[in-house]
């Protein structure tokens, strides 16, 4: 099995964005604003706890990536950011197609591998899926070697 099919439930995300600055300084930048949020630097000073999975977006097509630190669902209302660069985001309930594996991915070029394969397996099985962008998703901490990621893709109509 090279890939699953899931369906994720409509979920609340915090999330930042930045272009045109290289992969690594860009992870870094948008992992501390959004630890920052969940640390207290809210509208409420409230803490909330680190949920997993923390999700990038990449664009296909442009230098602009995206991460997202996931809110648990016992948060009915998030507090507000007070950093303008971050964003809650209420997801609708979703499909995905995704690729699980192991490792401990450094840059962009490694993840974009197991996106590659992600596609290679759709195409071969004849799903349509959007080619603009892919979702990657990582469960562990930094310092954990043999994490759990994964890579996501979405499908079309």
């Amino acid at each position: 099995n090279q890939y699953e099919v899931r369906r994720y439930e409509a979920s609340n995300w915090v999330e930042t964005e930045i272009s045109n600055m290289p992969y690594n300084t860009a992870r870094r930048t948008m992992f501390w604003k959004l630890f920052k949020y969940i640390n207290g630097q809210n509208a409420n000073n409230q803490k909330i706890n680190m949920t997993v999975p923390v999700l990038g977006k990449h664009s296909k097509t442009s230098n602009r990536n995206t991460m997202m630190f996931y809110i648990s669902n016992s948060i009915t209302n998030p507090p507000q950011p007070t950093d303008s660069a971050v964003r809650i985001n209420s997801l609708p309930a979703f499909t995905a197609y995704v690729r699980s594996f192991p490792g401990n991915l450094r840059t962009k070029q490694q993840w974009r591998t197991q996106e590659m394969a992600l596609e290679q397996s759709l195409n071969i099985d004849g799903l349509a899926f959007d080619k603009s962008y892919y979702v990657t998703a990582g469960y562990d901490a930094p310092w954990i070697q043999d994490r759990h990621n994964e890579v996501w893709l979405f499908p079309t109509a």
